[in-house]
């Protein structure tokens, strides 16, 4: 929520009004409460803190970030001026009142990254990941076009070097015998690419409403516009695109490469993680197994990997997921729900690894290539 609400007003979308103040409020909020979990001093017996998730809290102040200047400013001005009534409100100036939301999120979600990375994963409760998941998909519309003024897709920024796209969260359209068809959203592919930019601190673009076109396949959509200028601007060295596959798929991930062309040192890297975490070519059980040379090789001229790998001439990789191991729980305005009725449940375990996969790709890719 602290990632979203961060986001929505650096934007701008709600102009002036109770909305905006509300969520304004929503944000400052969760900046205390976070700065508060991970660094509180004098803690009231009831209130959950990152020390109780660990056997000492020297365990976690050890550990834990440094908190900086800019989250101590954020912790003293929620204080002043959103959660208590305080005399110094009327010494603020408009001026003065201006937020760095994003900045603000990303250096929370830094320092919180490195609580849930010390942290025994057991005492966080078995399922976290999927309430993630599915609280990130709220904001994902599949079926309606966004309103007017608004983009069909959204920009997260983050700290390193890496994005992260999700073309596919919602309903597009593509050219399929010469007719203009509407093709079905690749589910929580969106909400993956959030939880992983979250967890990571990659840069993430990822569909939020339902495209006349199709961000992928087309040659000249907003959405690719919208990665270059990312790529320039914020000097990305690596993109990871995220897609679904359906759940007949005979394998759980398809990595898409160009035919071994478009990130050739950071696939062994991968296929390392990926038989780290119990994924292999050769698993019996499919939802275990990879391949580097399935059916989505993300070779066509118009696919996002081709595009940046070959016109951007960054490293790319299209990775293709198993309805399995993405979906929790299929909502009841997805597609395939609304066409057949069809009730879907992933695998939590499955989810879990991609997910663990995913994020420890990055941040070796990270730490080796850039």
């Amino acid at each position: 929520m602290l990632m979203l609400t961060a986001r929505t007003m650096f934007s701008g979308v709600l102009g002036q009004g109770a909305l905006n103040n509300a969520t304004l409020e929503s944000f400052v909020i969760h900046v205390r409460n976070l700065i508060y979990f991970l660094y509180a001093a004098k803690p009231k017996q009831d209130h959950v803190i990152a020390d109780d998730y660990f056997d000492s809290s020297d365990e976690w102040t050890n550990v834990r970030l440094q908190k900086s200047q800019d989250l101590q400013k954020a912790e003293n001005r929620s204080n002043k001026e959103v959660t208590h009534l305080s005399y110094d409100r009327i010494k603020i100036t408009k001026k003065m009142k201006q937020w760095t939301y994003v900045d603000i999120a990303n250096e929370i979600a830094k320092a919180f990254n490195v609580f849930l990375d010390k942290v025994d994963k057991a005492k966080l409760g078995k399922e976290w990941f999927l309430e993630k998941l599915i609280d990130y998909e709220k904001e994902i519309r599949y079926q309606d076009p966004p309103p007017n003024g608004e983009r069909e897709y959204s920009v997260l920024i983050g700290s390193i070097p890496v994005l992260i796209s999700a073309p596919h969260g919602a309903v597009h359209s593509r050219m399929k015998d010469e007719k203009l068809t509407l093709k079905e959203e690749d589910e929580y592919t969106s909400s993956l690419a959030i939880l992983l930019g979250e967890l990571t601190g990659s840069h993430v673009i990822y569909a939020r409403r339902k495209s006349d076109t199709d961000p992928n396949s087309a040659g000249d959509s907003k959405y690719k516009d919208e990665i270059k200028a990312i790529c320039s601007e914020q000097k990305i060295k690596f993109v990871i695109d995220l897609h679904g596959m359906n759940k007949d798929r005979e394998t759980a991930l398809q990595l898409g490469t160009n035919n071994g062309t478009s990130c050739p040192e950071q696939l062994p890297i991968l296929e390392t993680v990926l038989n780290r975490h119990q994924f292999s070519r050769n698993a019996e059980d499919h939802l275990q197994r990879y391949t580097a040379e399935g059916t989505f090789q993300g070779s066509g001229n118009g696919t996002i990997n081709y595009f940046v790998s070959q016109s951007l001439k960054i490293p790319s990789i299209q990775i293709e997921i198993i309805a399995q191991n993405r979906i929790p729980i299929r909502r009841n305005d997805a597609t395939l729900y609304l066409k057949r009725k069809e009730e879907f449940r992933g695998n939590p375990i499955g989810i879990r690894k991609t997910i663990d996969a995913l994020h420890d790709f990055v941040d070796e890719v990270n730490e080796r290539f850039i």
